[in-house]
């Protein structure tokens, strides 16, 4: 876990609640992310500095990319990849190195949000449809998978502005937000699964760790997955009375 300070300090946290380390910052900073060994740190700082730190506070990297709207780690943490306003999706080693950008059009195409697999395998990215700068309402936004090496395997089509798609832990599923409302989970392929009745605004979701839980930044919420349903009747078959023999048979719940 990883907490900013108004004094410009960032600390990682281990999971059990104890401080790893704390660093410095030399500038105000927007928004700071912790590498999944927590032996980096990328920060975004107020004029616009995007720089992965180690944990004794030096510079490893600056990003030669100006605007950038998010960054995130691979799960090894040897890549980084970015968004921006005026860029096309990009792929970066842990040095800094420039590895890649997605075929986007960055005149037509606005990228809400990129993400690694957990698998390293693939890249998930939601967008949207501009015009002269201007966003598109009465388009749909595109949610697109790409392979290691940027090339498109599959897209498809979510209903309204979509602000942010995230894989499932096993990568055979994905959450995406549209609207700030509608949060719904597709399959790999592009299949509509289930959508979630959120109510308030909601901006981002995501899988827990196990697969069995949502969570999301609308009304501190946890939602159980179909999944994480199933499971919990299967360990707890004592107090689920109310189902039948023949429908703890069907979704194969002991029957007691």
């Amino acid at each position: 876990m990883l907490t900013t300070a108004s004094d410009s300090t960032i600390t990682v946290w281990g999971q059990n609640g104890q401080r790893l380390y704390t660093l410095f910052m030399p500038d105000l900073m927007y928004s700071a992310i912790a590498s999944p060994s927590a032996k980096w740190v990328l920060t975004r700082s107020h004029g616009g500095k995007t720089a992965v730190w180690n944990e004794n506070g030096k510079p490893l990297c600056v990003l030669p990319q100006g605007s950038i709207n998010s960054a995130v780690f691979s799960r090894d943490g040897s890549r980084l990849l970015t968004t921006s306003a005026t860029d096309k999706p990009t792929v970066w080693d842990s040095s800094g190195k420039f590895l890649l950008k997605l075929p986007y059009n960055k005149y037509r195409d606005f990228v809400t949000s990129a993400v690694f697999s957990p698998s390293q395998s693939l890249i998930l990215t939601s967008s949207i449809y501009t015009e002269d700068n201007y966003l598109d309402v009465n388009r749909d936004g595109t949610v697109t998978i790409w392979d290691w090496n940027g090339k498109r395997i599959k897209a498809f089509r979510v209903p309204g502005l979509v602000n942010s798609a995230n894989f499932s832990p096993d990568g055979q599923q994905i959450i995406t937000v549209a609207d700030h409302k509608a949060v719904t989970v597709w399959d790999h392929t592009g299949k509509q699964l289930y959508t979630l009745p959120i109510q308030g605004s909601v901006s981002s979701a995501v899988f827990s760790p196990d697969g069995n839980w949502i969570a999301t930044d609308s009304n501190k919420v946890l939602w159980l997955t179909p999944e994480g349903a199933l499971n919990w009747l299967k360990k707890n078959p004592g107090k689920v009375a109310p189902l039948s023999a023949e429908i703890r048979e069907a979704y194969g719940v002991p029957v007691r």
